[in-house]
């Protein structure tokens, strides 16, 4: 998955001092590593603008099969 750095909940482009280290997957689902797990975070709309939310969307849980 690729890096995805945030800072204030808003996408910066590296990292630095204040910013999360986040994981992309499918070009919009945000994670965070957490040791040998990966948190959910949240997921980026449409317009490029971040959601964060600890509520695991629907369509993510059917995707994943869980």
């Amino acid at each position: 998955m690729p890096v995805f750095y945030v800072k204030d909940n808003i996408k910066v482009d590296e990292a630095g001092e204040g910013v999360d280290v986040w994981k992309l997957f499918k070009n919009k689902w945000l994670f965070q590593e957490n040791g040998d797990e990966l948190d959910f975070k949240g997921y980026v709309n449409d317009d490029g603008s971040i959601e964060i939310t600890d509520d695991v969307p629907e369509e993510l849980i059917k995707m994943l099969g869980m």
